[in-house]
């Protein structure tokens, strides 16, 4: 509810978050051996990508606020991208082998 979000991802293992899905376009991160990838489909800067290499991957944390995703990856390595969803409830979803807990946002 209020489509703002905190999520907290404890890989042990490849994994992939979708972080916002509109329907129209999706913004996604993927896990693989110590890779942090996030990349969105169907949108403008879908031929940009953000990716942090780091020996292993402990802990994931991605904030999602109207408009705005920030990643921070092992307390500290960190990237912001551009998500646009107007919606006032949005979905947060992951597979993989991780365990991961969600929090919503509170202004």
């Amino acid at each position: 509810p209020g489509n703002a979000y905190y999520a907290d991802l404890r890989p042990t293992g490849d994994c992939t978050a979708v972080l916002v899905d509109t329907g129209e376009v999706r913004w996604t991160l993927e896990c693989h051996d110590g890779e942090v990838r996030c990349f969105s489909q169907g949108a403008a800067s879908d031929d940009l990508a953000c990716v942090t290499h780091v020996d292993e991957v402990k802990r994931i944390e991605v904030f999602y606020d109207h408009g705005i995703i920030e990643v921070f990856v092992n307390d500290g390595e960190a990237g912001a991208m551009l998500a646009y969803d107007e919606r006032k409830n949005g979905g947060f979803s992951v597979s993989g082998d991780t365990s991961c807990e969600v929090c919503s946002l509170r202004r």
